[in-house]
């Protein structure tokens, strides 16, 4: 029974992982238009397997701590921890492509500047 159970939950993690893949792709490739950055086919290959590896991190970050006898940090402190990280991680991945994004750019601000187009928003 318990090998049921595993593969349910496992059915369900996998959907829910591709789901936001899904979801996000779209998202991540406006950003990239938005703010100018270059992607080569290596890179449009990888952008499923970072988003991919972005939840997976915040995932097992939050498993782990709570795995702890005690959890600490707060968890005010750990989410703020964890969404500077992923943070660090696409603005790196930006930069080295030639974009720099401005942190304080609203979900709205940068879906206008992937529509008006990518010399738009470009710092790079």
């Amino acid at each position: 029974m318990i090998d049921v159970v595993h593969r349910l939950v496992h059915t369900y993690v996998s959907w829910a992982i591709a789901e936001l893949t899904r979801t996000l792709r779209p998202l991540v490739l406006a950003g990239v238009q938005a703010f100018g950055a270059q992607l080569d086919r290596d890179d449009e290959a990888s952008v499923d397997l970072i988003i991919v590896g972005l939840i997976a991190e915040v995932v097992a970050t939050v498993r782990t701590w709570l795995d702890r006898p005690r959890p600490v940090p707060s968890a005010a402190a750990l989410s703020s921890r964890l969404a500077d990280s992923v943070w660090y991680q696409l603005d790196g991945h930006a930069r080295t492509r030639g974009a720099v994004i401005d942190p304080s750019c609203t979900l709205e601000e940068l879906l206008q500047r992937a529509l008006a187009g990518p010399s738009v928003g470009a710092d790079a």
